[in-house]
């Protein structure tokens, strides 16, 4: 799962969606097509400001994360951030929330949602099979 794009606060890479200035540290999310070497969903939260927050899900490589390969869940990590601007350095630091899981769809915000978006996930699929052997033959 990834967040929706909206315009003007998102940003992707691969199939890794990060939307900026939330309001909650959640966002709406749809199915996302992992490539074969993305063995992993992830999701990461972090507070930027009062009020502000930016979510990043989609697909990644298990190995980015530094939580135990055995496990799957959540961690809070401290970040650092550093911005060199004329005349001197920014800094903030910040707790990200990163979770981590590796079967399909497993990052979804709940159970219900998870049915909803499998039931769509698999239309997509589905379509998209009857498109390849439409234009194909």
């Amino acid at each position: 799962m990834t967040c929706v794009p909206s315009a003007g606060d998102t940003t992707q890479l691969d199939q890794f969606r990060v939307r900026q200035k939330l309001m909650e540290p959640r966002c709406e999310m749809e199915p996302v097509l992992c490539r074969a070497e993305q063995d992993a969903c992830a999701t990461i939260t972090m507070q930027v400001a009062l009020n502000r927050f930016w979510v990043g899900a989609g697909c990644d490589q298990r190995v980015n994360y530094d939580i135990p390969a055995d496990r799957h869940g959540c961690a809070e990590m401290a970040t650092l951030t550093r911005n060199w601007l004329p005349g001197y350095i920014e800094e903030r630091r910040a707790i990200q929330k990163i979770c981590i899981c590796t079967g399909d769809l497993c990052n979804t915000a709940s159970t219900k949602l998870a049915f909803l978006n499998l039931s769509n996930f698999l239309i997509l699929i589905f379509a998209q099979k009857i498109i390849q052997q439409v234009f194909v033959r």
